[in-house]
C-alpha cells in the first residue's frame, strides 16, 4: 500500500462523504453537527502521522479502517455535543449501531489471511458506488438513501421533506435509473 501522502484523498472524502451522509439521514441517529465537519476530521486524523498507523495491504483494509476511524470521529463529536448529559448506555448502543452498519459497508479479511478476490472487488464496487451516488443531485440522493438504504417507506419520505408523493417517487425513479446507468447495472437497488 502507497504512504498516506500518495493516496487518493479525493476519493476517500467521496467514499467518506457517502458514509457521513447515511449516517445523518438515519433515523436512528441524531445527528447535530454539519458532514462535512465530520468528513474534514476523519481526514485530519488519517493524515496525522500521529494517529492510530494503517497496517493494512490492500484498498479494501485502507477503506475499512477509514470507516473505523470515521465512527471514532463520529462518536467523538457526539460527546462533544452532548457532555452536559452524558448517558453511557445511550453512548454504547450508538457504537453497536455504528458497529453494525459499518459491516454493511465493508468486508474485511479473516485475521491473519489475505483479502480474497471478491471481496477486494465488492469493496471497489462500494467505492464506485459511494461516487456514484455522490453525483447525484441533492434532492434525488436524499431519497435514494432514505428508500434504498434505510427502507423508508415513500410516504414517510415525501412527510419528512415536505415534498408531495409523487415528486419522491419520480425523484426515486430517476435517481435508480441514473445509477444503474452509472453503474452499468439493472433493476431497483432497494
Amino acid at each position: 500500500m502507497t504512504p498516506r501522502d500518495q493516496w487518493n484523498w479525493e476519493e476517500i472524502r467521496v467514499f467518506l462523504k457517502m458514509r457521513a451522509e447515511l449516517l445523518r439521514l438515519d433515523p436512528k441517529l441524531q445527528v447535530r453537527f454539519d458532514e462535512s465537519d465530520l468528513v474534514q476530521e476523519t481526514i485530519v486524523r488519517a493524515m496525522n502521522p500521529t494517529s492510530e498507523p494503517f497496517r493494512g495491504q490492500t484498498r479494501g483494509e485502507q477503506f475499512a479502517w477509514l470507516l473505523k476511524l470515521l465512527n471514532s470521529t463520529y462518536l467523538d463529536l457526539w460527546r462533544k455535543h452532548h457532555a452536559d448529559i452524558r448517558d453511557v448506555d445511550q453512548e454504547q448502543q450508538l457504537r453497536k449501531h455504528l458497529d453494525d452498519s459499518t459491516g454493511v459497508w465493508i468486508e474485511t479479511p479473516i485475521a491473519g489471511g489475505t483479502q480474497p478476490p471478491d471481496i477486494a472487488e465488492r469493496n471497489e464496487q462500494m467505492l464506485q458506488a459511494s461516487i456514484a451516488i455522490q453525483e447525484l443531485s441533492t434532492h434525488h440522493r436524499e431519497v435514494w438513501l432514505a428508500r434504498a438504504v434505510h427502507q423508508m417507506k415513500f410516504a414517510d419520505i415525501a412527510e419528512k421533506q415536505g415534498t408531495p408523493l409523487s415528486t419522491i417517487a419520480r425523484w426515486y425513479r430517476e435517481a435508480t435509473e441514473a445509477l444503474a446507468q452509472k453503474l452499468s447495472i439493472s433493476g431497483d437497488p432497494s
